[in-house]
């Protein structure tokens, strides 16, 4: 609130939270400037808090990841460590998830997936564990087509049968370059096959 000391001129302040018109207490005692700063918002008294920070139990998998062909699952997955420290586990995704914490789970995926298993507490430190289980998914082998698919023949005569791979992705199955040093051994090293 300023105030202009010659002719006792009060500026007023309003707002939604004051209003300051004037001293109404002793007109010739004032300062020519208030520096004043309301709040609406009520505040406690501070309380410490002490926070004790728990290190969660120790759980880990019989193994990290697997390969499996398409329509396979992988082996199985059992869960050791403080696992009865624990008493909620979901997988996720977890709708090709087969099993329990005591029986192992197996995961049979259509394509390659990366799966996360979340250890909690729902009572006590409220710990969480999180591991996480990569199955890799090798594409299924293309289709053969044998022509004719039936045959009717007589004893001693020779049916010729033909067939043909569908087209897919190729796989490398293995794969040299004959280029620098190899790691082959050689076990026969005859001439003209003696």
């Amino acid at each position: 609130m300023l105030i202009n000391s010659d002719n006792n001129n009060y500026s007023s302040y309003t707002s939604s939270v004051a209003n300051l018109i004037g001293n109404s207490f002793d007109s010739s005692a004032y300062y020519y400037a208030y520096n004043w700063k309301f709040s609406n918002i009520c505040k406690s008294l501070l309380t410490p808090v002490v926070a004790n920070v728990t290190v969660a139990p120790a759980i880990s998998l019989n193994q990290t990841d697997s390969t499996i062909c398409s329509g396979e699952s992988s082996p199985l997955i059992t869960v050791s460590g403080a696992t009865s420290s624990y008493n909620n586990f979901t997988w996720t995704p977890s709708s090709t998830v087969v099993g329990s914490i005591g029986a192992g789970y197996t995961l049979t995926p259509t394509i390659t997936t990366v799966y996360t298993l979340t250890a909690s507490q729902t009572s006590g430190s409220f710990c969480i564990s999180v591991l996480n289980y990569t199955v890799t998914v090798n594409p299924e082998p293309p289709a053969i087509t044998v022509v004719p698919a039936t045959s009717s023949i007589c004893q001693g005569q020779v049916q010729l049968l033909t067939s043909s791979l569908a087209t897919a992705t190729q796989v490398t199955i293995y794969e040299e370059t004959f280029n620098g040093a190899n790691s082959w051994t050689t076990y026969n090293t005859s001439v003209g096959g003696i």
